[in-house]
């Protein structure tokens, strides 16, 4: 004779699904967005960047974040690490494909992602303008 109360079992599998596809899709950036950002989570738009890479946007600031194992990297934090220079005074603007750029403490920076890491590629003192001054005679 059958058992004619297959729903526990459906039920179970069902929660069993639901768990593993959760824990498969990995961390999501908007708890390190909101950390980051200085903001609750609501207040995040998090964009798929593709590659795991997001740019996250949220009170008025803007960052770059992939995933880094069970945590993910703030491009925001690499360059204030990198710059010497507040987090919360940074600027990040998308500059192509994988290039950020971050202007911040009289400092421009490019970054590019590669490998899932951030590399930075130039940095400039923001006060610097062209000389007006002859290059020397040799």
């Amino acid at each position: 004779m059958r058992n004619k109360r297959p729903l526990p079992h459906l039920v179970i599998a069902m929660t069993l699904g639901a768990a593993l596809t959760t824990a498969c899709a990995g961390p999501q950036p908007k708890p390190k967005a909101a950390q980051s950002l200085g903001c609750s989570q609501n207040q995040i738009n998090a964009e798929d960047l593709g590659s795991a890479t997001y740019l996250v946007t949220g009170c008025g600031k803007k960052d770059v974040l992939y995933p880094d194992g069970p945590t993910w990297t703030s491009l925001r934090e690499v360059a204030a690490f990198q710059l010497e220079c507040d987090a919360g005074t940074l600027d990040v603007m998308p500059f192509g494909s994988d290039t950020y750029a971050i202007t911040g403490c009289n400092k421009k920076a490019t970054y590019l992602v590669v490998r899932g890491k951030f590399v930075i590629q130039t940095v400039a003192d923001g006060n610097t303008a062209p000389s007006s001054a002859e290059p020397p005679k040799l």
